[in-house]
């Protein structure tokens, strides 16, 4: 499942950045989530694992769109030496995910309905992503300019702070040949893709712990509350990562490794503890699970920071 997932996310990536360029910027998104609402709806209908096969496959394509749109926004609205600060805090939500879904998992499996417990959850996750799809379309801004929440003063000084920085444009719609080509030649974007491949070979443990909690002895219903436990960590250290970036600044390398080696920690104990040492795994599994994420939260930043042209931040 997981490679059909990242299939998807690989085939949509230059094609959905694209689009994202060409068309309104804030109705895109919205649009893109309210695809991936349809999508977790329509796990419900899938009665095999071939039902399921394209589901996850659709699922990496909006995934692989959304990504980069959130990286784009922040770029909008926060100056270069800001972003890397940031991007824990926003991205403070994606790995405290398991909280609230851990949360409604272990209420739902104490559920006596004719209805799945797993379906049930599906219908829950894709009625709140519909719900947060209505709203991006309505009010998520298509840059600075647009931004309802901000006044004259605030559009204008927001816009100007960026451009300052960066000496780019917010938003740019079209399409810039010599910057693609200019993106493909250079090694550096070779390096943040290698980057991004092995720290998604990591990120299949985040789909396997559940089943890895049962294996060592934990229940069903423990494993959602373990995985609770692990957001929990997980917000943790964003929390200490925004603090570390923002006091000693500029050393987007240093902290990308750094956060790299508990992770690497985690692993090795998983391996050499005893099997019989449950507590130690687990602690072990936890701290392998939660950490790297770290890493590539602190490399989505980089990557659209150190480009200057709209075409090369979304290609980046």
């Amino acid at each position: 499942m997981k490679t059909k997932w990242l299939t998807g996310y690989v085939v949509a990536q230059w094609p959905g950045n694209y689009l994202m360029q060409r068309l309104p910027f804030g109705k895109f998104v919205g649009a893109t989530i309210f695809f991936w609402a349809v999508i977790v709806f329509l796990h419900c209908a899938a009665t095999n694992y071939g039902g399921l096969i394209p589901l996850r496959f659709f699922l990496g394509v909006v995934e692989a769109v959304l990504v980069p749109a959130m990286e784009i926004t922040l770029g909008m609205f926060f100056k270069r030496e800001e972003q890397a600060v940031m991007q824990p805090i926003l991205w403070i939500t994606c790995m405290g995910a398991p909280i609230p879904a851990g949360f409604i998992a272990y209420g739902l499996l104490f559920s006596h309905s004719t209805i799945l417990p797993w379906k049930f959850f599906m219908i829950i996750t894709g009625a709140l992503t519909l719900l947060l799809s209505i709203y991006c379309w309505f009010f998520y801004p298509n840059n600075p300019a647009e931004a309802r929440f901000l006044t004259l003063e605030e559009k204008v000084h927001a816009i100007k702070r960026v451009h300052d920085s960066s000496q780019s444009s917010i938003e740019q719609k079209q399409f810039k040949k010599e910057q693609f080509l200019e993106t493909l030649r250079d090694p550096v974007s070779w390096l943040f893709a290698l980057q991004t491949f092995t720290l998604m070979l990591s990120n299949n443990l985040a789909y396997q712990q559940n089943l890895l909690f049962v294996s060592l002895g934990v229940s069903d219903l423990g494993s959602t509350l373990v995985s609770v436990a692990g957001g929990g960590f997980a917000v943790v250290c964003c929390i200490i990562a925004a603090i570390l970036l923002r006091l000693y600044p500029n050393h987007n390398a240093y902290w990308a490794t750094w956060w790299c080696i508990p992770a690497i920690a985690g692993g090795v104990g998983m391996v050499t503890v005893p099997w019989d040492n449950k507590l130690g795994l687990l602690a072990c599994l936890l701290l392998a699970s939660n950490t790297f994420g770290i890493t590539y939260i602190i490399a989505l930043g980089w990557t659209t920071s150190s480009a200057a042209g709209y075409t090369k931040k979304l290609l980046k």
